[in-house]
């Protein structure tokens, strides 16, 4: 739903891990529309960060606007028995892997005139904490300070940076860790009484980096419902 909004004025690389399958499907299905390009990233492995970079310059592309949904999950655990090779993996993808996809982007973004949006994604379980998921809230906590500072830092290039903080969304992981709850109650405590859906955030997603947005930077957008 993201990409779609994305498609109107823009051609667009998207980045996927796991799923070349689910990535061929979404890029046949938009390619209609638009020019649309898959290239599979993957957060805990630094060199494919590289390789991205080096084919973005082989095909002169100059960005304008970066899109960053970092989503390494595990298995819900008690926090004294989560594995260090588990720890490992959802601090390096989504804070060292983040960061550094974020300074070749930039490397590009600095060199084109018009204006750019860095757009981050984090969780309210950062302000909240999480059950069973202290790896997980602890990267997402990083995000926000991440995007903080590089609103400060960037805007010297004409770059805003934002951060959506998104509360329950209706997504198949949320289903899956939810599966044996109630919907009344998992929104008991959303006063909107419902969960966000994709185009909620699309929504938001549409107007920070349309041309309507000229000031908005370093802000922490929360899409929670009021929660």
């Amino acid at each position: 739903k993201i990409i779609e909004t994305l498609i109107p004025n823009n051609k667009i690389i998207f980045s996927y891990n796991k799923s070349f399958k689910k990535a061929c499907s979404i890029e046949k299905k938009l390619n209609k529309k638009n020019v649309i390009l898959k290239y599979r990233i993957d957060l805990n492995d630094l060199s494919s960060i590289d390789k991205f970079s080096k084919f973005v310059k082989a095909k002169k592309i100059k960005i304008s606007c970066f899109v960053h949904v970092s989503n390494v999950h595990f298995d819900r655990g008690n926090f004294l028995n989560i594995k260090k090779k588990v720890l490992s993996k959802v601090i390096f993808g989504n804070c060292i892997g983040t960061f550094y996809l974020t300074q070749k982007v930039f490397e590009n973004m600095k060199k084109n005139k018009k204006k750019k949006n860095i757009l981050f994604f984090s969780s309210q379980s950062a302000e909240y904490g999480g059950n069973k998921l202290s790896p997980y809230v602890a990267s997402k906590g990083f995000i926000n300070s991440l995007s903080r500072s590089l609103a400060k830092e960037l805007g010297f290039y004409n770059i805003n940076v934002n951060n959506l903080v998104l509360g329950k969304i209706n997504t198949p992981s949320f289903q899956k860790n939810f599966k044996n709850q109630t919907m009344k109650k998992i929104t008991s405590d959303i006063p909107l009484g419902r969960l966000g859906s994709f185009d909620d955030i699309a929504n938001v997603v549409k107007f920070l980096i349309s041309v309507d947005n000229s000031y908005i930077s370093g802000a922490k957008i929360e899409i929670t419902g009021g929660r």
